[in-house]
């Protein structure tokens, strides 16, 4: 079964470097859209939309991780969905919402979800590590193939 809850650290593992993952996606597709040299990504000739689709992959794992976090403070699930969708639509307020959900303390009466989520062993390690990497790779990749 699917842990229904995240702790701090598997939010950091996978809300916070998705969401790192859409800001450097919109900057490369920015840079795609305006022509200017391709920097880390020299070379890749990828598109626009596929760029842009892998940054909304991005954005739903993240809203998938808050939705856990959410759960592991006490909000049910629409609470946390709308909270995203809202802060998302106003930009850089998005962050404030990643930070608190960073930082803030589980809530004990938080159980309806389950237990708090054991330690992150080295599986955790390496899917933190597997969800940094997967987006850029797959950038360049793409744009070799098209």
């Amino acid at each position: 079964m699917a842990a229904l809850r995240f702790d701090r650290f598997r939010f950091f593992a996978f809300g916070l470097v998705s969401v790192l993952n859409v800001l450097g996606l919109l900057v490369h597709g920015l840079n795609l859209s305006t022509g200017g040299a391709r920097g880390l990504l020299r070379g890749s000739e990828t598109s626009l939309p596929v760029v842009l689709a892998i940054a909304a992959t991005c954005l739903l794992v993240a809203a998938v991780a808050a939705v856990k976090r959410g759960r592991d403070l006490g909000w049910p699930a629409l609470v946390s969905l709308a909270a995203c969708v809202v802060l998302t639509s106003l930009g850089p307020a998005v962050l404030l919402l990643v930070l608190y959900l960073a930082f803030a303390k589980e809530k004990p009466a938080a159980q309806q979800f389950g237990p708090t989520p054991a330690f992150a062993g080295p599986t955790t390690w390496l899917m933190m590590f597997v969800n940094a990497v997967w987006p850029w790779m797959a950038v360049l990749v793409l744009g070799r193939v098209g």
